[in-house]
Protein backbone atom coordinates (compact mmCIF):
# COMPACT_ATOMS: atom_id res chain seq x y z
CA UNK A 1 0.00 0.00 0.00
CA UNK A 2 1.45 3.38 -1.06
CA UNK A 3 1.38 6.01 1.68
CA UNK A 4 2.52 9.61 1.97
CA UNK A 5 3.34 11.55 5.11
CA UNK A 6 1.10 14.61 5.51
CA UNK A 7 2.32 18.19 5.88
CA UNK A 8 0.13 20.97 7.30
CA UNK A 9 1.19 24.41 6.03
CA UNK A 10 0.13 27.31 8.26
CA UNK A 11 0.72 30.77 6.79
CA UNK A 12 -0.76 34.20 6.16
CA UNK A 13 -4.04 34.51 4.32
CA UNK A 14 -3.63 37.28 1.75
CA UNK A 15 -3.34 36.35 -1.93
CA UNK A 16 0.41 36.91 -2.22
CA UNK A 17 1.15 34.79 0.86
CA UNK A 18 -1.13 31.98 -0.24
CA UNK A 19 0.59 31.92 -3.64
CA UNK A 20 3.91 31.37 -1.87
CA UNK A 21 2.31 28.60 0.18
CA UNK A 22 1.04 26.94 -3.00
CA UNK A 23 4.59 27.01 -4.42
CA UNK A 24 5.84 25.31 -1.25
CA UNK A 25 3.04 22.76 -1.57
CA UNK A 26 4.02 22.01 -5.17
CA UNK A 27 7.68 21.53 -4.23
CA UNK A 28 6.82 19.20 -1.35
CA UNK A 29 4.43 17.16 -3.51
CA UNK A 30 6.91 16.72 -6.38
CA UNK A 31 8.03 13.18 -7.07
CA UNK A 32 11.40 13.61 -5.39
CA UNK A 33 9.74 14.67 -2.10
CA UNK A 34 6.36 12.92 -2.33
CA UNK A 35 4.51 14.44 0.64
CA UNK A 36 0.77 15.05 0.89
CA UNK A 37 0.32 18.76 1.65
CA UNK A 38 -2.58 20.78 3.04
CA UNK A 39 -2.46 24.60 2.98
CA UNK A 40 -4.59 26.02 5.76
CA UNK A 41 -7.10 28.69 4.83
CA UNK A 42 -9.07 30.68 7.36
CA UNK A 43 -12.63 29.43 7.85
CA UNK A 44 -15.31 31.62 9.37
CA UNK A 45 -17.85 28.82 9.78
CA UNK A 46 -17.37 26.72 12.93
CA UNK A 47 -18.13 23.41 11.20
CA UNK A 48 -15.55 24.16 8.47
CA UNK A 49 -12.98 25.17 11.08
CA UNK A 50 -13.47 21.87 12.91
CA UNK A 51 -13.34 19.70 9.78
CA UNK A 52 -10.65 21.49 7.79
CA UNK A 53 -8.30 22.80 10.46
CA UNK A 54 -8.63 20.60 13.54
CA UNK A 55 -9.04 17.35 11.60
CA UNK A 56 -6.14 18.11 9.25
CA UNK A 57 -3.85 19.04 12.14
CA UNK A 58 -4.84 15.91 14.02
CA UNK A 59 -3.93 13.69 11.06
CA UNK A 60 -0.72 15.40 9.89
CA UNK A 61 2.78 14.16 10.61
CA UNK A 62 4.52 17.49 9.93
CA UNK A 63 3.68 21.16 10.53
CA UNK A 64 5.16 24.16 8.69
CA UNK A 65 4.79 27.40 10.66
CA UNK A 66 5.26 30.43 8.36
CA UNK A 67 4.93 33.75 10.16
CA UNK A 68 4.62 36.67 7.71
CA UNK A 69 4.81 40.31 8.81
CA UNK A 70 1.62 42.11 9.77
CA UNK A 71 1.11 45.72 10.99
CA UNK A 72 4.08 47.78 12.15
CA UNK A 73 4.20 48.24 15.91
CA UNK A 74 4.92 51.47 17.82
CA UNK A 75 8.05 51.03 19.93
CA UNK A 76 7.74 52.77 23.28
CA UNK A 77 11.43 52.24 24.07
CA UNK A 78 12.65 53.68 20.78
CA UNK A 79 15.91 55.59 21.09
CA UNK A 80 17.49 53.44 23.79
CA UNK A 81 21.20 52.68 23.43
CA UNK A 82 20.90 49.24 21.83
CA UNK A 83 17.69 49.87 19.93
CA UNK A 84 19.17 50.63 16.45
CA UNK A 85 15.76 52.15 15.57
CA UNK A 86 14.64 49.07 13.58
CA UNK A 87 10.97 48.73 12.67
CA UNK A 88 9.18 45.78 14.22
CA UNK A 89 5.96 44.10 13.19
CA UNK A 90 3.44 41.80 14.75
CA UNK A 91 3.15 38.26 13.43
CA UNK A 92 0.12 36.34 12.26
CA UNK A 93 -2.50 35.61 14.91
CA UNK A 94 -3.94 32.88 12.67
CA UNK A 95 -0.67 30.93 12.41
CA UNK A 96 0.02 31.28 16.12
CA UNK A 97 -3.39 29.80 16.88
CA UNK A 98 -2.65 26.81 14.67
CA UNK A 99 0.80 26.45 16.24
CA UNK A 100 -0.88 26.28 19.65
CA UNK A 101 -3.07 23.39 18.46
CA UNK A 102 -0.09 21.60 16.89
CA UNK A 103 1.89 22.00 20.13
CA UNK A 104 -0.98 20.47 22.10
CA UNK A 105 -1.05 17.45 19.75
CA UNK A 106 2.65 16.76 20.56
CA UNK A 107 3.18 13.98 17.98
CA UNK A 108 3.41 16.40 15.06
CA UNK A 109 6.91 17.54 13.99
CA UNK A 110 7.30 21.30 13.51
CA UNK A 111 9.50 23.55 11.38
CA UNK A 112 9.13 27.31 11.87
CA UNK A 113 9.91 30.23 9.55
CA UNK A 114 9.53 33.89 10.51
CA UNK A 115 9.83 36.95 8.29
CA UNK A 116 12.54 39.38 9.30
CA UNK A 117 11.11 42.19 11.41
CA UNK A 118 8.45 40.17 13.22
CA UNK A 119 8.77 40.75 16.96
CA UNK A 120 10.83 37.91 18.40
CA UNK A 121 9.35 35.37 20.82
CA UNK A 122 5.85 36.80 20.53
CA UNK A 123 2.65 34.81 20.90
CA UNK A 124 2.63 31.05 21.51
CA UNK A 125 6.09 30.63 20.00
CA UNK A 126 7.83 31.83 23.17
CA UNK A 127 6.26 28.95 25.09
CA UNK A 128 7.54 26.31 22.68
CA UNK A 129 11.00 24.99 21.84
CA UNK A 130 10.72 26.19 18.24
CA UNK A 131 13.54 28.42 17.03
CA UNK A 132 12.07 29.84 13.81
CA UNK A 133 14.35 30.37 10.81
CA UNK A 134 14.41 34.01 9.73
CA UNK A 135 13.86 35.03 6.11
CA UNK A 136 13.64 38.42 4.39
CA UNK A 137 13.17 37.47 0.72
CA UNK A 138 9.75 35.91 0.23
CA UNK A 139 10.62 34.72 -3.28
CA UNK A 140 13.35 32.49 -1.80
CA UNK A 141 11.13 30.99 0.91
CA UNK A 142 10.08 27.81 -1.02
CA UNK A 143 13.73 26.93 -1.60
CA UNK A 144 14.58 27.65 2.05
CA UNK A 145 11.76 25.39 3.22
CA UNK A 146 12.95 22.51 1.02
CA UNK A 147 16.51 22.96 2.28
CA UNK A 148 15.39 22.74 5.92
CA UNK A 149 13.07 19.80 5.26
CA UNK A 150 16.04 17.91 3.85
CA UNK A 151 18.31 19.03 6.68
CA UNK A 152 15.81 17.78 9.27
CA UNK A 153 15.41 14.50 7.37
CA UNK A 154 11.64 14.60 6.97
CA UNK A 155 10.50 11.24 5.60
CA UNK A 156 7.52 10.83 3.28
CA UNK A 157 6.95 7.07 3.60
CA UNK A 158 5.18 6.80 6.96
CA UNK A 159 2.14 7.96 8.88
CA UNK A 160 1.32 8.31 12.54
CA UNK A 161 -1.68 6.01 12.32
CA UNK A 162 -2.99 2.47 12.23
CA UNK A 163 -4.35 1.22 8.91
CA UNK A 164 -6.79 -1.65 8.46
CA UNK A 165 -6.91 -3.80 5.34
CA UNK A 166 -8.75 -6.99 4.42
CA UNK A 167 -7.39 -9.80 2.26
CA UNK A 168 -9.19 -12.81 0.86
CA UNK A 169 -6.71 -15.42 2.13
CA UNK A 170 -8.08 -17.60 4.92
CA UNK A 171 -7.14 -20.30 7.42
CA UNK A 172 -8.91 -23.64 7.23
CA UNK A 173 -9.85 -24.91 10.71
CA UNK A 174 -11.51 -28.22 11.60
CA UNK A 175 -11.89 -27.80 15.37
CA UNK A 176 -13.50 -24.79 17.04
CA UNK A 177 -13.82 -24.64 20.82
CA UNK A 178 -12.89 -28.32 21.17
CA UNK A 179 -15.62 -29.59 18.81
CA UNK A 180 -15.52 -30.49 15.15
CA UNK A 181 -16.63 -27.52 13.08
CA UNK A 182 -14.98 -27.24 9.64
CA UNK A 183 -14.70 -23.53 8.87
CA UNK A 184 -12.75 -20.86 6.99
CA UNK A 185 -11.32 -17.99 9.06
CA UNK A 186 -10.74 -14.54 7.55
CA UNK A 187 -8.71 -11.76 9.10
CA UNK A 188 -8.16 -8.02 9.13
CA UNK A 189 -4.58 -6.83 8.91
CA UNK A 190 -3.88 -3.95 11.30
CA UNK A 191 -0.64 -2.19 10.39
CA UNK A 192 1.29 0.36 12.43
CA UNK A 193 2.40 2.92 9.82
CA UNK A 194 4.72 4.70 12.25
CA UNK A 195 8.34 3.58 11.84
CA UNK A 196 9.41 4.51 15.39
CA UNK A 197 6.46 4.30 17.77
CA UNK A 198 4.80 1.15 19.13
CA UNK A 199 0.99 1.13 19.19
CA UNK A 200 0.05 0.22 22.76
CA UNK A 201 -3.04 -1.49 24.12
CA UNK A 202 -4.83 -2.01 20.79
CA UNK A 203 -8.43 -3.17 21.29
CA UNK A 204 -10.92 -3.96 18.52
CA UNK A 205 -14.71 -3.79 18.35
CA UNK A 206 -17.57 -3.96 15.87
CA UNK A 207 -19.38 -0.64 16.03
CA UNK A 208 -22.36 -1.37 13.79
CA UNK A 209 -23.95 -4.02 11.57
CA UNK A 210 -26.16 -3.00 8.62
CA UNK A 211 -28.47 -5.30 6.66
CA UNK A 212 -28.80 -3.37 3.40
CA UNK A 213 -31.90 -5.01 1.86
CA UNK A 214 -33.84 -4.90 5.12
CA UNK A 215 -32.61 -1.36 5.87
CA UNK A 216 -31.82 -2.61 9.34
CA UNK A 217 -28.96 -1.20 11.39
CA UNK A 218 -28.04 -2.29 14.90
CA UNK A 219 -25.22 -2.01 17.39
CA UNK A 220 -24.48 -5.36 19.04
CA UNK A 221 -23.57 -5.68 22.70
CA UNK A 222 -20.00 -4.45 22.84
CA UNK A 223 -17.48 -7.29 23.10
CA UNK A 224 -13.78 -7.15 22.28
CA UNK A 225 -12.73 -8.97 19.11
CA UNK A 226 -10.07 -11.67 19.15
CA UNK A 227 -6.56 -11.20 17.81
CA UNK A 228 -5.30 -14.13 15.73
CA UNK A 229 -3.84 -16.97 17.86
CA UNK A 230 -4.12 -14.92 21.08
CA UNK A 231 -6.36 -14.92 24.15
CA UNK A 232 -5.76 -11.38 25.57
CA UNK A 233 -8.22 -8.70 24.50
CA UNK A 234 -5.49 -6.11 23.83
CA UNK A 235 -2.10 -6.29 22.15
CA UNK A 236 0.79 -4.05 21.05
CA UNK A 237 1.85 -3.52 17.44
CA UNK A 238 5.54 -2.84 16.87
CA UNK A 239 6.66 0.02 14.59
CA UNK A 240 6.24 -0.63 10.86
CA UNK A 241 4.63 -4.03 11.44
CA UNK A 242 1.19 -5.64 11.54
CA UNK A 243 -0.99 -7.96 13.57
CA UNK A 244 -4.04 -9.89 12.41
CA UNK A 245 -7.51 -9.69 13.84
CA UNK A 246 -10.31 -12.26 13.50
CA UNK A 247 -12.80 -10.60 11.15
CA UNK A 248 -15.23 -13.53 10.77
CA UNK A 249 -15.37 -17.23 10.03
CA UNK A 250 -17.76 -19.28 7.94
CA UNK A 251 -18.98 -22.47 9.57
CA UNK A 252 -19.73 -25.28 7.09
CA UNK A 253 -21.68 -27.27 9.69
CA UNK A 254 -24.48 -24.70 10.00
CA UNK A 255 -23.81 -22.24 7.09
CA UNK A 256 -23.56 -19.31 9.51
CA UNK A 257 -21.10 -16.42 9.24
CA UNK A 258 -19.77 -15.71 12.73
CA UNK A 259 -18.01 -12.42 13.47
CA UNK A 260 -14.78 -12.59 15.43
CA UNK A 261 -15.63 -11.78 19.05
CA UNK A 262 -13.28 -13.09 21.74
CA UNK A 263 -15.05 -16.20 23.14
CA UNK A 264 -12.87 -16.15 26.25
CA UNK A 265 -14.63 -12.95 27.40
CA UNK A 266 -18.24 -14.09 26.95
CA UNK A 267 -20.25 -16.05 29.53
CA UNK A 268 -23.71 -15.48 28.04
CA UNK A 269 -25.00 -17.63 25.17
CA UNK A 270 -27.18 -14.81 23.82
CA UNK A 271 -24.21 -12.52 23.05
CA UNK A 272 -22.66 -14.56 20.18
CA UNK A 273 -26.04 -14.63 18.39
CA UNK A 274 -25.80 -10.85 17.93
CA UNK A 275 -22.58 -11.42 16.00
CA UNK A 276 -23.93 -14.02 13.59
CA UNK A 277 -25.12 -13.42 10.02
CA UNK A 278 -27.81 -16.05 9.57
CA UNK A 279 -30.14 -14.76 6.85
CA UNK A 280 -29.42 -14.03 3.19
CA UNK A 281 -28.62 -10.52 2.08
CA UNK A 282 -25.91 -7.88 2.03
CA UNK A 283 -24.31 -6.87 5.33
CA UNK A 284 -21.93 -4.02 6.11
CA UNK A 285 -19.75 -4.49 9.19
CA UNK A 286 -18.00 -1.49 10.76
CA UNK A 287 -14.78 -2.35 12.61
CA UNK A 288 -12.79 0.00 14.87
CA UNK A 289 -9.37 -0.28 16.54
CA UNK A 290 -8.61 1.83 19.61
CA UNK A 291 -5.10 2.39 20.97
CA UNK A 292 -3.60 4.28 23.92
CA UNK A 293 -1.36 6.40 21.68
CA UNK A 294 -2.93 6.39 18.19
CA UNK A 295 -6.16 7.81 16.82
CA UNK A 296 -8.96 5.31 16.24
CA UNK A 297 -8.73 3.35 12.97
CA UNK A 298 -11.89 2.23 11.17
CA UNK A 299 -12.79 -0.05 8.27
CA UNK A 300 -15.98 -1.39 6.66
CA UNK A 301 -16.42 -4.90 5.32
CA UNK A 302 -19.29 -5.85 3.03
CA UNK A 303 -20.45 -9.47 3.14
CA UNK A 304 -23.07 -10.76 0.70
CA UNK A 305 -24.62 -13.97 2.07
CA UNK A 306 -26.21 -15.57 -0.99
CA UNK A 307 -27.46 -19.04 -0.07
CA UNK A 308 -26.40 -22.25 1.67
CA UNK A 309 -24.70 -23.68 -1.42
CA UNK A 310 -22.96 -20.64 -2.87
CA UNK A 311 -22.26 -19.27 0.60
CA UNK A 312 -21.07 -15.64 0.36
CA UNK A 313 -18.98 -12.92 -1.27
CA UNK A 314 -17.13 -10.14 0.51
CA UNK A 315 -15.01 -7.01 -0.01
CA UNK A 316 -13.69 -4.01 1.88
CA UNK A 317 -15.49 -0.80 0.98
CA UNK A 318 -14.58 2.86 1.66
CA UNK A 319 -16.11 4.72 4.58
CA UNK A 320 -18.16 7.81 3.71
CA UNK A 321 -15.52 10.25 4.99
CA UNK A 322 -12.59 8.58 3.17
Amino acid sequence: MSIKARVFVSCGQNDKELKIAEKIKKRLEDDDKGFEVYVARKDHVLSCLTKNIFDKLNTSEYFLFIDFKREKLIRLNKGRKNDKNKDIFRGSLFTNQELAIATFLQDIKVLGFQEKGVIAQDGIIKYTQINPIEFDDRSQLPELVIKEVEKNEWKNDWRNELQISFHEDYDKIDLVGGRRDPSHWYHLRVRNMNKRKTARNCIAYIEKINHIEKRLSYKPEQVELKWKYLVPQSISIAPDSERRLDAFHYSFSDSIIKLGINPFLVDNNLIPVQYQLRTQGTYEIDYVIFSDNFSAARARLQINKIDRNQRFKFKQIPLEND
